[in-house]
């Protein structure tokens, strides 16, 4: 990761605080009821789709065109684990934090979020005691077990007034250090 941090470095930008997503587990106490309900909602589309397809495609008297079953599987299978391939990924991430940007970098993301666009933010302590950071005031609205999956979406900024209203970074390892590093930056 940090051959691709020093790429989206620019020259004169000084590497602060970094730290390496830990404990991500997919069903902990927050997330665990979203992402069962996820997987449930998705394994019984794809069920109730298939078996739909099918017992009417038999009704009719005409033949099951199995690629029709498999995109369905795919389409609704996808749905189903989605929770489960972020949180996996979620377990590749880094986080950086330099004296201009904070990066959220995992080999298929890269996150950059521009400090000057800091206006609100806020730190959240979850059910599992995992402390993530909200910045702006889209963010403060996010309910917990919906923060591991926000944290992998680009940051909303106002193009009118260039500041983020929305962006997560869950699950900020070595919590301590990195509230001292970013309110040093703020002085």
């Amino acid at each position: 990761m940090e051959s691709k941090l020093k790429e989206l470095m620019s020259k004169d930008e000084k590497l602060i605080w970094q730290g390496k997503v830990q404990n991500i587990n997919v069903f902990d106490k927050t997330n665990k009821g979203y992402a069962l309900i996820k997987l449930i909602v998705g394994l019984s589309l794809l069920l109730g789709l298939s078996l739909l397809y099918i017992i009417d495609t038999l009704n009719r008297g005409n033949k099951v065109q199995w690629l029709i079953v498999f995109i369905i599987a795919i389409i609704f299978g996808f749905i189903a684990i989605k929770e489960i391939l972020e949180a996996n990924k979620l377990k590749k991430a880094e986080y950086f934090l330099t004296d201009k940007n904070l990066f959220n970098l995992s080999p298929d993301r890269s996150i950059i979020l521009p400090l000057s666009s800091f206006e609100i933010y806020s730190y959240t302590v979850d059910a599992d005691g995992n402390t993530s950071l909200r910045v702006g005031k889209n963010a403060q609205k996010i309910k917990d077990y919906k923060l591991r999956n926000a944290c992998t979406y680009p940051p909303d900024i106002s193009e009118k007034t260039g500041k983020c209203t929305k962006a997560v970074f869950y699950n900020i390892p070595d919590i301590d250090n990195f509230k001292q590093a970013l309110s040093s930056l703020a002085e």
